[in-house]
Formats: C-alpha cells, sequence, structure tokens
C-alpha cells in the first residue's frame, strides 16, 4: 500500500529504523499526550481513547508539529475502522469508517435519547395520570362522605320530626 511506503519513508528520513521504533521513541509518547489531552474521548464512540488513527502521515503529524489528521480512539473502535475481516485499510479508507461510524454512532445515540425522553415522557404522563386518579379517588371519597353526611342531617332532621310528632302521643294518658 503506497501510504505505508510513503509513512516509512518519512519515519527513515526523520532517524528512524521503522514504524515499530517510531511508534517506542519519546516523539511518539508526547505526541499521544498532546492527543489525549486535547481529545480525551475516542472520536466515534465517546469511550476514554487509548490510541491515535493516523487519518493521513504527513511529515508535520509524524513530527508533532501538527496534530491535524490524528483521531484520539478507543482500541475497539480504531481495530474497526483500520481492519475488515482481516484486511488492513489504507489510511484514507480506514478514516473514511471512522467517519462513517461515528455518524452512525450519532444516529444512534440520537435514536436512544429520543427513546430515552419518550420513555420519561410516558413515565411522567403515566406519575401525572396516577396522580389524576388519586386527585379523583380522593374527590369521589369526600363526596361519598358528604353524601353520607347529607343523609345524616336528613335522617336526624326527619328523626326529629318523627320525635316531635311522637312526644304529645307520649304524653298522653291512656
Amino acid at each position: 500500500m503506497r501510504e505505508y511506503r510513503q509513512r516509512n519513508m518519512l519515519i527513515e528520513r526523520m532517524g528512524f529504523k521503522s514504524y515499530i521504533d517510531y511508534l517506542a521513541s519519546s516523539l511518539w509518547s508526547q505526541i499521544r499526550k498532546q492527543v489525549f489531552d486535547k481529545w480525551p474521548q475516542c472520536f466515534v464512540c465517546g469511550r476514554p481513547a487509548n490510541q491515535v488513527h493516523h487519518g493521513k502521515y504527513t511529515t508535520e503529524n509524524l513530527s508533532g508539529r501538527s496534530l491535524e489528521h490524528l483521531y484520539a480512539v478507543c482500541s475497539g473502535c480504531h481495530r474497526w475502522c483500520e481492519f475488515k475481516g482481516n484486511r488492513k485499510l489504507n489510511p484514507k479508507r480506514a478514516t473514511r469508517r471512522l467517519h462513517a461510524s461515528k455518524n452512525r454512532h450519532a444516529q444512534r445515540q440520537k435514536h436512544q435519547e429520543k427513546e430515552l425522553f419518550a420513555n420519561e415522557e410516558s413515565s411522567e404522563m403515566a406519575r401525572r395520570a396516577r396522580f389524576i386518579l388519586k386527585q379523583r379517588h380522593h374527590f369521589k371519597m369526600k363526596e361519598k362522605l358528604e353524601q353520607l353526611d347529607q343523609k345524616r342531617t336528613i335522617f336526624s332532621t326527619e328523626e326529629e320530626e318523627y320525635l316531635d310528632d311522637l312526644e304529645p302521643l307520649m304524653t298522653m294518658r291512656l
């Protein structure tokens, strides 16, 4: 793959024997630290980043003069974007997959947020419905108590009238 041959040539010009030597260097450690300081979360999924993906190999980003085309990623997203089956993709295609994954992840996250909001909304509606039902039940119970009080009042009034009618009869001598 042309991009990897170019990368290896750039690294050799910088004084490294191989890409592996470059990755083991203090220069790469400093660049990684800068990338993680600037972007601590994975570019795709938002989990903590622990690897750096080169979207494009340039003298500037390999030497640390620029962070352009460097992506902080987690190991799972990095592996997914760079490999299709057992085949390693070139940096350009891998970066396209990285961006496509980010878009898919963002859409999935939006969908999950909508579902969560709908669930929260429906649970809020359920809470309100329970509250309304409790209020209705309370109101109905209050209404029934008032009706009972009215019946008691009516009964006691009728009872008093009946007793008033009976009183003269009870005082009469037979």
